[in-house]
């Protein structure tokens, strides 16, 4: 009903169809064409019927201008490339050539100067001159163009996705994704402009194929690349945890944002793999410090002094620890209750003596520091850095009271028990 009013032009179907049922020549159609005036002087209603009727022929023609757009601006950044590669290969073709025209030159007037002095003729300088090998120079350039800043900048615009070639392996991210962690390396690499800041960043890229790749292991970029996505880092599974702190480094990614599921694992994996990584590296210095040189007793110095020495070299260096430290206890607590009077002896004259088991224990210690003493002397590689050492001086202090008691105050309280005989 509400289009009777309305003159049946300026449809679609009556601009670019064949609603007649029969052909009509081009002329017959824009005679039937309604002009702007006609347009104008249309109540309002009609305005609009007519402008629905134009719609969908409007909207596929937005959608293939959409289209030819972005092939034209594809195509424009592939033509700035060509035409960069071009500029650089006849800049380095012009340096090439001045080179090449240098030298010969130069080769010819140290030429001509010989032959002032040898008389060539003219066949044979002709001869000399052609026998000139050129050497052409090494230009340290890329084997591409270096692309301008603003193909770099259209050929963003023309994706809202990239690609990320990590160790061979490609993943391919929104652009905004990546602004999540601005001061990461990706997301440094989203502020890049020009080409020198793009090398900086990443390894090797292509603007052709929208894919920057990094030389790097991809064993722990999927968990980085979840980390820009949710915006939580968790701990890689089945992975050396030093390796995946190297990792963390290199994408300037803090090891604080580990979600706190994970923080804990991680930071005890981290201290015992170092901890573990110490005591390594100072057994290494210790071997490297250890030289028993090549002579003839070297290798049983050797295995005496690791025997002794070094409780983890094998299971009987480890029993003669525990027996060193064992003694050592039993040593403190025997000098401990020697002072106690409950426990003290007394002579046929009512003297106080020495308890005999408390002396007997006293003597098998001593024995035993003085065995172990001897020992780790004669393994040792220096000797005399040994004798200097400071544990080994509190060792020699410690055993010396018990000989000096037992080979001259004793000796000397027998001799005044014999004097004072009739």
């Amino acid at each position: 009903s509400k289009m009777r009013g309305c003159p049946p032009l300026a449809s679609s179907e009556t601009l670019y169809g064949n609603s007649l049922g029969n052909l009509e020549t081009k002329k017959q159609r824009k005679m039937k064409m309604m002009t702007w005036e006609q347009f104008k002087r249309l109540d309002p209603e009609c305005k609009n019927v007519e402008i629905r009727r134009m719609l969908p022929m409007i909207s596929n023609m937005s959608e293939n201008i959409s289209t030819i757009n972005k092939d034209m601006n594809f195509a424009h950044g592939r033509l700035e490339e060509l035409r960069n590669n071009l500029e650089n290969n006849r800049k380095s073709n012009t340096k090439q050539e001045s080179y090449q025209s240098q030298t010969q030159e130069t080769d010819e007037s140290s030429f001509l100067s010989s032959s002032s002095r040898q008389k060539f003729s003219s066949s044979n300088m002709t001869t000399a001159v052609n026998s000139i090998v050129f050497v052409p120079l090494v230009h340290l350039t890329s084997d591409r163009a270096v692309p301008d800043p603003v193909v770099i900048s259209k050929s963003r615009m023309m994706s809202k996705r990239v690609k990320l070639n990590v160790g061979g392996i490609r993943h391919e991210v929104m652009w905004k994704i990546l602004e999540n962690v601005p001061e990461s390396r990706l997301g440094l690499l989203t502020k890049t402009k020009t080409h020198e800041e793009i090398m900086k960043i990443c390894d090797d890229y292509s603007l052709v194929d929208n894919e920057y790749f990094f030389d790097r292991h991809a064993r722990s970029f999927n968990t980085i690349l979840n980390f820009y996505r949710t915006g939580k880092l968790h701990l890689a599974d089945e992975m050396c945890i030093l390796a995946f702190r190297k990792d963390l480094e290199y994408w300037l990614i803090d090891e604080d944002w580990i979600d706190q599921c994970c923080k804990e694992k991680y930071i005890g994996k981290r201290e015992g793999v170092m901890e573990e990584m110490e005591i390594v590296v100072a057994g290494l210095q210790t071997e490297a410090e250890e030289d028993f040189g090549t002579g003839k007793f070297a290798k049983h110095q050797k295995m005496l002094w690791d025997f002794i020495e070094h409780s983890e070299s094998s299971k009987a260096a480890e029993i003669v620890s525990v027996m060193s430290t064992v003694f050592v206890g039993i040593s403190i607590v025997g000098m401990t209750v020697n002072t106690l009077e409950a426990l003290q002896y007394a002579d046929i004259d009512g003297n106080p003596v020495e308890n005999p088991i408390l002396g007997l224990i006293e003597t098998l210690s001593i024995a035993w520091f003085s065995l172990e003493y001897l020992l780790r002397f004669a393994g040792a590689p220096e000797k005399g850095k040994f004798v200097k050492d400071g544990m080994n001086i509190i060792d020699v202090v410690s055993i010396l009271p018990f000989f000096l008691d037992l080979f001259f105050l004793q000796a000397g309280v027998e001799d005044e028990g014999q004097t004072a005989k009739p």
